[in-house]
């Protein structure tokens, strides 16, 4: 259960790992790459929309300049012809003449022009008159008396025999030019309207007062004109592009040319309150704009409901203020920066797809070699030496993989020293224990060789000592299956045992013969298939010999063991021996010592026997 939950917590610490470090992989790649791809592409995007910009500003100016300029001059010629025609003097003697019969005849104004007095006064002037206005386009020329009654007119509509100032079309712009230019004595625009005697046809109306020799005012000149001379001139190509205009705006902020964009009729119909028309209104009502004044271009909502980039120009005619508004739609003014910036889109969006996945991929790579030296890190951490990283990559992170295999094995191998001298020393201070204070040597030889056999893990053992005459007698046995059997005293060169006291070397045996001492328990006997015969010295000289049997091999470490105490089981043996053989002499000595004195006293005695004898 604890090991399920130790794997089941070890991977999703791997999940939590792996998403964790490819997630800041795959973010820092992303900034690395889009970050500056983002900011030069920001840069580009502002650079071109900022050239754009500029170029369509130069170019909205010079269109509404020169749009500007047509427009004066446009008007500019029909004030100078009619100033001339207002001066001429068979202009003069022509409505001179008319007045005189219209007030010399008995008729109304509206018989008059119909009676033969005024067609003998028209036929001689009228083709003169006809012949000029279609020279220089104009569609109608009007006489008129300094009471507004219209005398003559080219085209002969139903305003010709009409009062202009009391009669039905008095509520025209055209009968309001016509009495401030009389008032004023100078020439005046009446701007444009719907002109009913005209079939309402849109017209603008230029009137001049006609002065005699003497320089009394006597009536009144005008020209009638139609307003498609300022369509041409405001629909003529700008060559900004298909979604550019240039149109013109009267006071009322009605357009007073037809748009290019669309059939329908505009003039005079519709309202145009864009935020280009609304600040030149605005500078109209605080009185600060003057002649050929130009605003700076700027975005914004236009006419049609789409978002334009426009200027405007104030124009002044006569005394009536106009705007001419130059515009393009922002789409087609910026379409290639638009396009710039789709196309950033998609290479922003396909950068980001490609390294994502090259992201993934290099993440893979990167992590779980990593992952797997965050593995072996945690298995050593465990104590787990045994486990291998096998890493494939070739880069920096299989260098670190071999630095850390590297690095385990020379631990390992530090461990396993350590282990091997802890082993040493515990088992040495375990040994020193047993023989620390025993001095019976029977005693003391069975313990050591009952541990030895248990700590190096043999299954048979015997331990002799050399006395004093060279004998090497068994001072003690370990799972002896006879004992009493057994050849307990060698000499030196006898057998194994003696062979290893007279080279002063151990003797190693595998594959042990069938003579070999047997191994004996309750459940049947078996035979050592390694024998070990291990003297103990000190300072060279062998003071006893170490015998194990065991059903295993000895390895080295068993018998590098038995060298670090071979000393001191062979200190602990002499010592031993060297006490035994102290106390019988200091006994021998006692009992020398005693017999002796007893010999002494019988001396003594027998010395004064006869004494008394011989009293």
């Amino acid at each position: 259960m604890i090991d399920k939950e130790h794997k089941v917590g070890h991977k999703t610490e791997r999940i939590y790992f792996n998403r964790k470090l490819r997630t800041t992989l795959l973010l820092w790649f992303l900034m690395l790459s889009i970050i500056p791809m983002t900011v030069i592409s920001i840069i580009s995007y502002q650079n071109a929309h900022q050239s754009l910009y500029n170029a369509a500003e130069k170019a909205l100016k010079s269109a509404v300049k020169m749009k500007t300029e047509y427009i004066h001059s446009y008007f500019s010629r029909m004030l100078t012809d009619l100033t001339l025609q207002s001066e001429t003097q068979s202009n003069v003697n022509f409505l001179k003449r008319l007045i005189k019969s219209y007030n010399d005849s008995d008729k109304t104004l509206s018989h008059f022009v119909k009676s033969s007095e005024w067609n003998e006064i028209v036929d001689k002037k009228c083709k003169d008159i006809e012949n000029y206005r279609r020279k220089y386009d104009y569609y109608d020329i009007f006489l008129l008396d300094l009471h507004g009654n219209i005398l003559f007119t080219v085209t002969g509509e139903d305003d010709l025999g009409t009062n202009l100032f009391d009669g039905k079309y008095s509520d025209t712009l055209f009968s309001d030019a016509c009495k401030r230019s009389l008032e004023t004595e100078s020439i005046v625009f009446s701007d444009y309207e719907f002109y009913s005697p005209s079939d309402n046809l849109v017209s603008g109306f230029i009137a001049a007062p006609i002065s005699n020799e003497k320089r009394e005012k006597m009536g009144i000149i005008a020209f009638q004109f139609p307003i498609h001379q300022i369509d041409k001139i405001m629909q003529s190509d700008i060559s900004l592009g298909k979604t550019a205009e240039t149109y013109l705006v009267g006071p009322d902020l009605k357009m007073r040319s037809n748009s290019i964009l669309t059939d329908e009729k505009t003039v005079l119909r519709n309202i145009v309150q864009t935020d280009q028309v609304l600040l030149w209104d605005g500078e109209q009502i605080g009185k600060t704009v003057q002649d050929s004044m130009e605003e700076k271009v700027f975005i914004y909502d236009g006419p049609h409901g789409k978002r334009v980039l426009g200027i405007h120009r104030h124009i002044r005619i006569e005394s009536i203020p106009f705007a001419v508004i130059a515009e393009i739609e922002e789409a087609e003014a910026f379409d290639s920066a638009f396009r710039l910036r789709k196309y950033v889109f998609l290479a922003l969006g396909a950068t980001v797809i490609i390294v994502i996945f090259i992201a993934i991929a290099i993440s893979v790579r990167i992590v779980r070699p990593i992952h797997k030296l965050t593995s072996g890190a945690k298995l050593i951490v465990e104590g787990q030496l045994g486990h291998e990283i096998e890493v494939k990559s070739r880069n920096e992170i299989g260098k670190l993989a071999d630095s850390f295999n590297h690095m385990v094995i020379n631990l390992k191998q530090a461990m396993e020293k350590n282990q091997t001298h802890n082993w040493i020393d515990s088992g040495r201070a375990s040994l020193n224990d047993i023989m620390r204070g025993v001095q019976n040597l029977e005693i003391l030889g069975n313990g050591i060789i009952s541990y030895l056999a248990k700590y190096l893990k043999a299954h048979v053992g015997a331990i002799y000592m050399i006395d004093q005459d060279n004998r090497i007698k068994m001072m003690g046995n370990y799972a002896y299956a006879r004992p009493n059997n057994l050849v307990k005293e060698f000499l030196p060169g006898e057998g194994l045992v003696g062979q290893s006291v007279r080279d002063k070397r151990h003797i190693l045996i595998t594959n042990c013969s069938d003579d070999c001492v047997s191994i004996h328990s309750s459940l049947g006997d078996a035979l050592p298939k390694n024998m070990l015969i291990f003297p103990v010295q000190i300072d060279s000289e062998v003071k006893g010999v170490v015998e194990l049997g065991s059903l295993s091999e000895f390895s080295k470490l068993d018998m590098f063991f038995l060298e670090q105490v071979g000393e001191s089981i062979a200190i602990a043996l002499d010592s031993v021996a060297t006490n035994n053989r102290t106390d019988s002499m200091l006994k021998r000595t006692q009992e020398l010592v005693e017999e002796l004195r007893m010999r002494e006293e019988e001396l003594r005695n027998y010395n004064e026997e006869p004494e008394e004898r011989v009293v």
